[in-house]
């Protein structure tokens, strides 16, 4: 760097500061003293215990390359001083290559923090699995007897104890639902958005979250048995495990630094010969190297500490744990658990990967897909000036062009929002306004929910412009009541409204628009949640 300073400043660098020492080479001297002793100590160290195991690793290829480089520097600095205070020579300087050893040692350190930053990303990827289970439970009953409510560390508990989970409270740990009704949230282990419904003598898994019922729950593995603790013990020994190509580079280490080493002397020996021996005097007279600070024997002495710093990083023995490292954690926080190194090299001949269960491909959350209008009821809530319409050819002529018939294979795989060309634009107005006024009432009861499919249904009304700080703000409700997997109840604007599945319709003796059931047949066999709105 030293030498390409141009004017007064180079001139300067190149001056004598003291007994025949320049201010360049003092400095280069300087400041690559500590990046290669302490810096570099680490290389140092590591060399050491791989000459006592006798097991040659990069350590000691890097400490080989820097200290040839260094002590062959400090060896052309007290070179150049004799022959300057001794005034042999022509005047002219060999050059020192402090540079090389420093940003060696720089660019591998450089390699060890990305990787370590790389391992640290991936130790988050552990820890927030880790902190999907809660630090404190509910406890209500132990030793087969009830005892007073109280919190208590996850960590005290114990199995028989009985643990009391309340709405959005995420299970402790695993058991078994003792009382009570729920619906559990278990994407994070199953990738499925819906809830999974939870009634007595059914398993919960600790880390799931508890949507909308108080449940009381046993307490049935703890600590390193639980599910979860399972799952983060596969991820770390996932992580710690060598891919097979990782093998293959650790053999081959063994026997590269003896190669290494062996073909640096050749390099040393085949060009001081080629360039002593006077073979090659006519192409010598060509390179100006010896206008750049060489001779015939520092030459061949920087082309073999050159073999020795190019081989010091070895890309297999750098890459392959990080890729490792770095593909489960990413893979773990997406959801997708690799058991180790080995997997993750085989994934590469994959050619077909077959799912078993439909909520695994799904975007994670539920969408209001298709909405199947069966009663024009709805048309003229809300509006006062409203016209009646034909409830029965509305009715004939919706189902005719959304539901297929027995014998039709397609299925119907879209229902349409709007009507068929051949309805009348009185049919097409009116189906435009039940549908709204039907988003309207659904999101005015789902509002405040945290329930999935109450989310989706918010988000298409949103689409209508109907939601708060939209085009149709939404009212509040009253008598509001929700009954774990059935549905919801409630009134709004005076108008009785209920959300939910067959029970839900049933439960409140709600008589059913014709074909209603059969349409939520047709859109189950879709593989989609049907809901009635009524």
């Amino acid at each position: 760097i030293f030498v390409r300073i141009p004017g007064r400043l180079s001139q300067a660098f190149h001056s004598i500061a003291f007994k025949g020492v320049t201010w360049e080479e003092f400095l280069t001297w300087l400041f690559a003293t500590p990046v290669q002793f302490i810096s570099g100590f680490r290389f140092y160290r590591d060399s050491y215990y791989s000459l006592k195991t006798r097991r040659l690793g990069m350590s000691f290829l890097i400490m080989m390359g820097t200290t040839a480089a260094y002590g062959y520097s400090v060896a052309v600095v007290l070179y150049n001083a004799y022959q300057y205070n001794h005034g042999l020579g022509d005047g002219s300087r060999l050059m020192q290559a402090f540079e090389s050893s420093s940003l060696l040692i720089a660019f591998v350190l450089l390699g060890k923090y990305l990787e370590s930053k790389a391992k640290s990303r991936t130790s988050k990827a552990v820890s927030s699995l880790a902190e999907m289970s809660p630090d404190v439970a509910t406890l209500v009953g132990e030793n087969g007897e009830q005892v007073p409510e109280r919190s208590v560390p996850v960590a005290l508990l114990q199995q028989g104890d009985v643990l009391l989970v309340r709405p959005g409270q995420k299970i402790p740990t695993d058991g078994v639902v003792k009382s009570g009704y729920t619906s559990i949230d278990e994407s994070m282990l199953t990738g499925e958005s819906m809830p999974v419904g939870k009634g007595t003598g059914d398993n919960v898994i600790g880390g799931t979250i508890n949507l909308n019922g108080s449940i009381q729950m046993e307490a049935t593995m703890l600590g390193e048995d639980t599910t979860l603790a399972q799952i983060i013990r596969l991820v770390e020994s996932a992580q710690s495990s060598k891919a097979p190509i990782q093998e293959v580079a650790d053999r081959i280490a063994s026997k590269f630094v003896p190669f290494v080493l062996t073909f640096a002397i050749a390099t040393f020996v085949v060009w001081a010969a080629l360039l002593n021996s006077g073979a090659i005097d006519d192409v010598k007279k060509t390179w100006p190297y010896q206008q750049q600070g060489f001779n015939d024997w520092t030459l061949p002495l920087l082309f073999t500490i050159s073999v020795l710093v190019i081989a010091c990083p070895c890309a297999l023995g750098l890459a392959t744990p990080t890729a490792v490292m770095v593909g489960t954690g990413v893979a773990a926080r997406l959801g997708v658990l690799i058991k180790g190194g080995e997997p993750l090299e085989t994934a590469k001949r994959v050619t077909a990967v077959v799912f078993d269960k439909t909520g695994t491909l799904t975007e994670g959350r539920p969408i209001v897909q298709d909405i199947l209008i069966l009663s024009t009821r709805c048309a003229d809530l809300m509006n006062g000036h409203g016209k009646k319409f034909a409830e029965e050819e509305f009715h004939d002529n919706t189902m005719k062009s959304h539901l297929p018939s027995p014998t039709s294979s397609s299925c119907c795989s879209t229902i349409s929002d709007d009507l068929t060309e051949n309805s009348g634009t009185t049919t097409n107005a009116v189906s435009k306004r039940t549908r709204e006024n039907i988003l309207f009432f659904a999101a005015c009861a789902e509002k405040g929910s945290e329930h999935p499919l109450a989310k989706a249904i918010l988000a298409k009304a949103a689409e209508y412009g109907i939601g708060d700080g939209l085009d149709r703000p939404l009212m509040q409700v009253e008598d509001f009541s929700a009954e774990t997997g059935t549905g919801v109840s409630c009134t709004v604007g005076g108008n009785a409204i209920h959300i939910g599945n067959r029970r839900c319709l049933l439960t409140n003796s709600i008589e059913a628009s014709p074909g209603t059931y059969d349409a939520m047949e047709f859109l189950e066999s879709k593989g989609q949640t049907a809901i009635a709105v009524s």
